[in-house]
């Protein structure tokens, strides 16, 4: 082996061990494999709520609770949640609005506090593989911590046809400090009429 192909060969290597390193450096959250669910809602101001097992062993508890409104339905059109296969989607009917919320650190049996330590991380980060909308969604991370505060952080999210990751910054939010969590929340609402999306990745990252 020549000195150039064994220079290629350990640069080769290197970018594959960085490669490695940055992807074990994200803590993934929910990336909605577990915990199958599909829901059709018809009729107007009306609010499904399930809760929904997540994979043994996962950070954010046992369950991941989902809470999907449908408000005005002018058309009678079908909203659909489903969640499962690495996503989690909301196909909003035409002419209708919808909003989605996620909690987690809460079981059939009440609060289940996840004991939570974050302080590793800088950021959580939302995925979507793709946003149809008339407006930018608005998304809100809520977290609520053991010594009784509660903060969030408020970023909106453009449509898109391609897949994208929003970053929120733990300087963000109004505390900083998340080495105890005992909730944590994801409200997804907005967009105008028949917004679409699906979500497939919620993490913590460095």
């Amino acid at each position: 082996m020549n000195l150039q192909r064994t220079r290629s060969v350990i640069l080769a290597v290197f970018l594959l061990c960085l490669a490695g390193m940055n992807a074990s450096a994200q803590l993934v959250l929910d990336n909605f494999t577990a915990g199958p669910y599909s829901k059709y809602l018809l009729t107007a101001q009306t609010i499904d709520k399930h809760l929904a097992p997540l994979a043994a062993a996962s950070p954010l508890g046992a369950d991941r609770y989902t809470v999907l409104t449908l408000g005005s339905n002018a058309h009678k059109q079908l909203t659909r949640l489903d969640v499962g296969n690495g996503i989690c989607i909301v196909d909003t009917g035409f002419g209708a609005y919808t909003g989605l919320a996620i909690y987690y650190g809460f079981t059939a049996s009440g609060d289940a506090p996840l004991g939570l330590n974050l302080s590793a991380y800088s950021q959580f980060q939302l995925t979507f593989a793709g946003v149809s909308a008339a407006y930018p969604l608005s998304t809100t991370i809520t977290v609520w911590l053991s010594n009784g505060s509660v903060v969030s952080q408020e970023l909106a999210i453009p449509p898109s046809v391609d897949p994208e990751t929003i970053a929120y910054p733990f300087s963000g939010f109004q505390s900083s400090n998340f080495s105890d969590i005992n909730y944590i929340g994801i409200v997804i609402e907005g967009g105008g009429l028949s917004p679409s999306y699906g979500l497939t990745l919620f993490q913590a990252a460095p």
